[in-house]
């Protein structure tokens, strides 16, 4: 029970898997990650990584190594990945690969050089304020922010936007702001990002 509990410096756990190892099978791939931090190393990234042998992905379909990447002020994976060698024979195509995939929404807000993305917009509407609400939506639209109209059930989204025969208000969680035309509103979005 000790190997899902080794997690550190490379070096560390790997010689200490290989001191634990069950099987010649188990030696071989504790040599070849090995191998790999060796060179990882070489480039001067051997600050960066860590080995848990203890991580588990509850995506069936990969077959080997899993790994994550992270950076700094973020506390959740931007970098998910793995091999799998047996994903593609579900499509008739029996071709072992490693993949993976970015959270670029969480890269993009992290980065110091990038620009502020807006957050999503919900904006639902009486047919009174429908000829209000679809100019509104095409004017947020024109700049860049993501909107969602009269949709049921309601998305998970940052910002609710009611318009009605009572008035307009923006909803930003627990807090209310009326406004009359994008001219009230944008102040209201900007200061929100």
């Amino acid at each position: 029970m000790t190997i899902p509990f080794l997690y550190g410096k490379p070096q560390e756990v790997l010689h200490k898997a290989l001191s634990i190892s069950l099987s010649e099978e188990m030696i071989g791939k504790i040599k070849h990650l090995l191998l790999v931090t060796e060179m990882l190393e070489i480039y001067g990234f051997e600050d960066e990584i860590v080995i848990d042998l203890g991580l588990i992905n509850h995506m069936d379909y990969y077959s080997g190594l899993i790994f994550q990447g992270f950076i700094t002020e973020i506390g959740k994976p931007i970098l998910l990945g793995g091999r799998y060698d047996h994903l593609a024979e579900q499509f008739t195509n029996p071709t072992p690969a490693v993949g993976f995939a970015f959270d670029l929404e969480s890269l993009l807000e992290s980065s110091p050089f990038s620009p502020s993305i807006p957050k999503p917009i919900y904006l639902k509407y009486d047919d009174s304020s429908r000829t209000q609400a679809l100019k509104l939506s095409k004017q947020l639209r024109d700049l860049n922010y993501p909107i969602t109209i009269n949709n049921s059930p309601l998305p998970t989204t940052s910002y609710t936007i009611s318009m009605n025969s009572t008035g307009n208000t923006f909803i930003d969680k627990e807090k209310r702001y009326s406004f009359t035309g994008l001219n009230d509103l944008l102040p209201l979005l900007q200061g929100m990002m």
